[in-house]
């Protein structure tokens, strides 16, 4: 009889909070029900639990519409991060898992010392002040160990990061932790579309026989270029090579600095590139802290594709139902 009445009042809970959705995240409705996990009830009181330090840091920087989006956000992922560790706790509970005592004691004396000091009685006040105590803390100090203990198990543990892995990331990500390969450009851009719509070809071929004929690259531009950069000369400084459309980086790879590209073609017409100068990149050793570096990167994105199939796993094997 109590499991029915439970399951009654769960149900009327979801009908009244159907009506709420996002709207409720933002307001102050902290008895509507932001999602359920099992039978685990999450409310909005809760979400604003898990984010009332962020919020008053947004109160004091937004307002209005642009608060109320920030906030609805923030709640959406504390959410979000509450119905992933229920999840996790299920699934310890479970596979049978137990939190050793002397675990939880040791995280409980960790946090009673960085709040007050070590004292006891007066952290136990501070419980109070905000509405809980003692066990309710020991209990969310073992639930949250418990999820730690699992998920070091099922996502952490197994990731191994090979000398292999980290040489292939090495080649190709190596000038993200040097200098970039860059040219410093001029450029006269002809659009097909524009002043020389009716001339194009001629222009270009007087633009190069100018060329040709020992005339400043720049003067050119001003003359000719229809490109925003005309006025100061079509300079558009250094650019990284992956900043530079392909067919340009192609155009220019046998032009030495001091020299204009033959005319090239883009979808607004036809370009001609001075390049200015060349600098050539440089690619920072593969070192051993470079190794660490390397390393971390690879675990972090291990780990988070690890953490995904895992809640994937979970979110089909137990019920869930949001209502943001």
């Amino acid at each position: 009889m109590e499991e029915m009445m439970k399951r009654v009042l769960i149900a009327c809970t979801w009908l009244g909070s159907l009506a709420l959705g996002g709207i409720a995240l933002a307001a102050g409705y902290t008895d509507a029900v932001a999602a359920i996990v099992i039978d685990k009830i999450i409310t909005v009181f809760d979400l604003h639990q898990e984010t009332m330090p962020a919020e008053l840091q947004l109160r004091e920087k937004y307002e209005g519409e642009d608060l109320q989006k920030r906030i609805v956000e923030l709640r959406k992922a504390a959410a979000q991060k509450l119905i992933e560790e229920e999840l996790i706790y299920a699934e310890f509970k479970e596979l049978g898992g137990r939190v050793p005592r002397d675990l939880v004691q040791k995280r409980i004396d960790r946090v009673v010392v960085s709040r007050t000091g070590g004292d006891r009685r007066q952290f136990e006040k501070a419980l109070l002040s905000q509405n809980t105590n003692m066990a309710e803390f020991e209990e969310k100090a073992t639930r949250s160990l418990a999820v730690e203990l699992l998920l070091q198990e099922k996502v952490f543990r197994a990731v191994h990061i090979s000398p292999t892995m980290i040489q292939e990331y090495y080649e190709k990500h190596k000038f993200e932790f040097g200098t970039k390969p860059a040219l410093h450009l001029q450029i006269i851009q002809l659009r097909k579309q524009g002043r020389y719509a009716a001339n194009l070809e001629e222009t270009v071929k007087t633009v190069q026989d100018r060329i040709a004929r020992g005339i400043a690259f720049g003067d050119l531009a001003r003359e000719f270029s229809e490109d925003p950069t005309a006025e100061k000369e079509g300079d558009l400084g250094w650019l990284a090579l992956d900043e530079i459309s392909p067919r340009f980086v192609e155009g220019l790879k046998d032009v030495k600095p001091g020299s204009v590209s033959a005319p090239l073609r883009n979808d607004d017409g036809a370009v001609f590139l001075n390049l200015v100068a060349r600098q050539g990149g440089t690619a920072q050793a593969l070192d051993d802290a470079l190794r660490s570096r390397i390393e971390d990167i690879l675990r972090q994105t291990e780990e988070r594709s690890r953490y995904r199939a895992f809640i994937e796993e979970l979110q089909k094997k137990y019920y869930v139902r949001k209502f943001f």
